[in-house]
């Protein structure tokens, strides 16, 4: 979806579902759909959940596992948007910048649950580099 713009959907009179956007000019801007954010679930869906999230902390890593079983449990009803917010440590920047390169290639998801799986691993390192790679 492009800046500015809240997806949603309608039922036309031919009863299938159809996406659309609307500009909402009083809606925070930080709620607002941007092309850099990953979503997951149906864009149609009733509820949004957006997720701030930093690969370096251990919080966020406690949470993943709780966001991936609610994508599992309302596949129909929730949209969730992940959004980088690398604050955490020294090296949650160079994870978010390795998620993306993952997202180029359609693997984000992939990669976000490796990052948070093995965070031990690479978050006090002085250069995360060879363990990114």
């Amino acid at each position: 979806a492009a800046v500015g713009t809240v997806v949603g959907s309608v039922v036309p009179m031919t009863s299938e579902p159809a996406i659309f956007q609307f500009a909402q000019t009083n809606l925070n801007s930080n709620l607002l759909l941007d092309e850099t954010d990953h979503l997951s679930g149906n864009p149609a869906a009733s509820a949004v959940l957006i997720e701030y999230l930093d690969f370096g902390c251990p919080a966020c890593a406690d949470a993943h596992p709780v966001l991936e079983q609610l994508k599992a449990d309302f596949p129909d009803d929730l949209l969730v948007v992940q959004r980088h917010f690398p604050v955490i440590t020294q090296n949650s920047e160079a994870a978010a910048r390795v998620a993306e390169a993952a997202a180029r290639q359609g693997m984000f998801d992939e990669m976000a649950e490796v990052l948070f799986d093995n965070q031990d691993q690479w978050v006090a390192l002085a250069d995360p580099t060879a363990e990114f790679n």
